[in-house]
């Protein structure tokens, strides 16, 4: 892929449209090479994809005492509860504390893996075995590990939707 054109900030409105109006020509004058164009772009995208999957698959803790740091990956997580300042990662019978905030964490974790499902809770959409559902909007979620959390009224939207597509 060659570059069409380069701008440098601060650049002005018309210097952008200038820009792009030459990227565009460029692109309706080769219409073979806008294919290939087209393709790399496509490729680059779906590779900046797979690296954002494979940096969600993990988190890093640092566990401040001993200065070190614990990788644990997604897939083995079960549930994660915000806990005296910071959250606490529940993996099997283990339970890891890290000083993060529940959002923190969330935003690290693959949306289509991970559910919040209450404002101290977020659980593993693999490791839910069952949902039953209260008279208030509210429900209550029991995962393979045998744990059960209810859930709150404003997270129910997201439950829901789980119900609905899986």
């Amino acid at each position: 892929m060659h570059a069409l054109d380069y701008l440098r900030k601060p650049f002005t409105d018309e210097r952008f449209y200038d820009a792009l109006g030459r990227a565009c020509r460029q692109l309706h004058e080769r219409p073979g090479q806008a294919t290939t164009t087209h393709d790399r772009v496509l490729a680059v995208v779906a590779e900046l994809r797979r690296r954002e999957r494979q940096e969600r698959d993990r988190i890093v803790i640092q566990d401040r005492e001993s200065r070190t740091y614990r990788v644990l990956r997604s897939r083995e997580i079960d549930w994660i509860e915000a806990k005296d300042g910071g959250v606490l990662i529940h993996v099997g019978k283990q339970k890891y504390r890290a000083r993060l905030t529940l959002t923190d964490v969330e935003v690290q974790l693959d949306p289509g893996s991970f559910m919040r499902i209450h404002r101290s809770r977020i659980v593993n959409r693999s490791r839910i075995t069952e949902i039953k559902h209260l008279w208030n909007h509210e429900y209550v979620v029991t995962l393979t590990c045998g744990r059960s959390l209810g859930t709150g009224r404003t997270y129910r939207h997201a439950v829901e939707a789980f119900l609905a597509f899986g």
